[in-house]
């Protein structure tokens, strides 16, 4: 997580390896934060060793070990310059220009990256199968572990990381797999760092139905939404963020939970092409397993990174990420620097995911898929659309199943 706002955060001014005291929301953000995780259960707490992030995880009331490695970029004689001041610098300029360059003489990109990775890498190492760290550190640091994870540079792809926020990642035996990104959902506000005049679109997966629980490819069936489904919608509806309209795909499933959404809401809920679950051709209604055994050589291709058809007459993944992307860009245009809800599907969103940030189809399981009821949160601006935050659940108390 990132530390609390400071009081150099609120007038822009770039900190690096210098310190500054929390601002009085910086404070209020970590008392909701330590709220938040109430009696949340970690094997290793650690923190940067610089005092905004150690003053955040001692106001979490637990134990932790200092690393200081998990520190922000050193910024040399730059630490102490607001952003207009450093980015008018001529110096800056190959930065801009994606040059690796010691950022005031400090530290280069490259340089925080090799050192945030090396110190994920040995606590990830320390923990049994099913453990949990906490780290506590900075912005621009965890910004850049998350794109090295991802084998991305992720500017322009992912915003900026707002104080307190919480991302997670999961170590297994395929790899690393991004969680949740920019999770700020214990605020009272949520701002994101998103360009001026950006549209906000929040893709919110449909709840859960009966397939989902029997482990079935439901592609373009229609669906029903299980008694917990139907209570994933209803807890998400009074703290959904605040929507201009309310779009819906047209497939039942999703018009179901939309139509609980809104009758909290108040919005009128139209559906819109675009938003549909990938198709699955043959192999819709069925489980992996029975999959496996229809079609062993269809699945082995899938799994083994061939972005073919599913069920020989169904959808390809490149193809799911090009109408995702056209739907949603129809409705930036529509609704420009508003507000936009789309109830949708959790394949289609990780599509429009993994298409956005440039992974290929190898790689696609680099990010999750999202829960029942979560929300994908994307930003429009000038320099295209972003991803601000991924996988959240404000209404957590009633989770969806494992």
């Amino acid at each position: 997580m990132r530390h609390g706002e400071t009081t150099a955060n609120l007038v822009g001014v770039w900190q690096g390896w210098s310190n500054a005291a929390f601002s009085p929301t910086g404070a209020d953000q970590v008392r909701r934060l330590a709220s938040r995780l109430g009696g949340s259960a970690f094997d290793l707490v650690v923190s940067s060793d610089l005092g905004r992030a150690s003053d955040t995880a001692a106001a979490l009331g637990r134990e932790f070990e200092s690393d200081r490695r998990w520190r922000e970029l050193h910024l040399g004689s730059w630490e102490g310059l607001t952003q207009d001041e450093i980015t008018s610098l001529d110096a800056f300029e190959a930065i801009r220009n994606g040059g690796d360059v010691a950022f005031g003489g400090g530290e280069t990109v490259t340089e925080l990256v090799a050192r945030v990775t090396e110190a994920f890498t040995e606590l990830a190492s320390r923990l049994d199968p099913g453990g949990r760290a906490l780290v506590v550190s900075h912005g621009g640091a965890l910004f850049g572990l998350v794109g090295a994870i991802l084998g991305i540079d992720a500017r322009g792809k992912l915003l900026r990381l707002t104080n307190t926020s919480m991302t997670t990642l999961r170590v297994g035996d395929e790899g690393t797999e991004l969680v949740t990104y920019n999770d700020s959902a214990h605020l009272a506000q949520a701002p994101v760092r998103a360009e001026p005049d950006s549209t906000h679109v929040y893709l919110i997966r449909h709840g859960e139905t009966e397939a989902n629980v029997a482990g079935r490819w439901q592609g373009r069936q229609d669906g029903v939404l299980t008694d917990l489904g139907r209570a994933q919608a209803e807890l998400l509806a009074p703290v959904l963020p605040q929507l201009d309209v309310l779009y819906t795909s047209a497939l039942g499933r999703a018009r179901d939970t939309a139509s609980i959404l809104a009758a909290v809401t108040g919005h009128r809920v139209d559906a819109v092409s675009g938003f549909e679950e990938i198709g699955f051709g043959d192999w819709e209604g069925l489980t992996s397993e029975e999959i496996g055994l229809l079609d062993p050589a269809g699945l082995a291709a899938l799994v083994d990174g061939d972005d073919e058809p599913r069920g020989r007459s169904g959808e390809t993944l490149a193809a799911a990420q090009a109408r995702m992307r056209l739907a949603v860009e129809d409705l930036v245009g529509r609704h420009h620097g508003g507000a936009v809800g789309v109830v949708t599907h959790g394949g289609s969103m990780r599509a429009l995911a993994i298409g956005l940030l440039g992974l290929p189809f190898a790689q696609r399981r680099r990010i999750a898929v999202v829960g029942n009821t979560a929300i994908g949160h994307l930003t429009s601006g000038a320099s295209g659309l972003a991803i601000a935050a991924w996988n959240l659940a404000p209404h957590s108390s009633v989770p969806a199943r494992p």
